[in-house]
């Protein structure tokens, strides 16, 4: 058996934990509100008009976008890079999920510019730390979701 293949296998066999049960994941979800007390802070928020279109905008942006950043960043590109390197930095942050993050706030800067891809990286990292601890895509999501519609919620209404 190759290097990687054990690796995968190890992988594996530990057990799942659950984000509904996990800790981290509802403290990650408490820092939410600091994150946007940070946002305001700064003056880091992005404006969003209420209009008709606001209940479509909210759906967009707080549930719809989400799902497919996080299938493409982590479901895509963080787990391919899991597959080339198991290495960690530091504090639980894999190779992998620093690369994804940088990324992250790449795709983020080229479409919101340099102020909101700096704001993005720490909830990106801590996405990528419920995509691996918990080996699914249910709990970054929700939580990227759960950050999304905050922000919106907050700056935009």
């Amino acid at each position: 058996m190759n290097r990687h293949a054990s690796a995968g296998a190890a992988a594996r066999d530990r057990p799942v934990i659950s984000a509904w049960r996990d800790p981290w994941f509802w403290g990650f979800v408490a820092l939410g509100p600091l994150y946007w007390v940070g946002l305001w802070l700064t003056g880091t928020g992005l404006a969003v008009s209420m209009t008709r279109a606001a209940p479509l905008t909210w759906l967009t942006l707080g549930l719809i976008v989400p799902i497919v950043e996080e299938v493409f960043f982590r479901g895509l590109l963080q787990q391919g890079l899991r597959c080339m390197t198991r290495r960690q930095i530091g504090v639980g942050v894999s190779a992998a999920n620093l690369i994804t993050s940088l990324v992250f706030c790449t795709a983020h800067a080229m479409t919101r510019g340099p102020s909101v891809a700096a704001g993005v990286f720490v909830p990106s990292l801590l996405f990528g730390l419920c995509y691996e601890r918990h080996r699914s895509l249910a709990s970054p999501v929700a939580l990227h979701c759960s950050y999304n519609s905050g922000y919106f919620l907050l700056f935009g209404w």
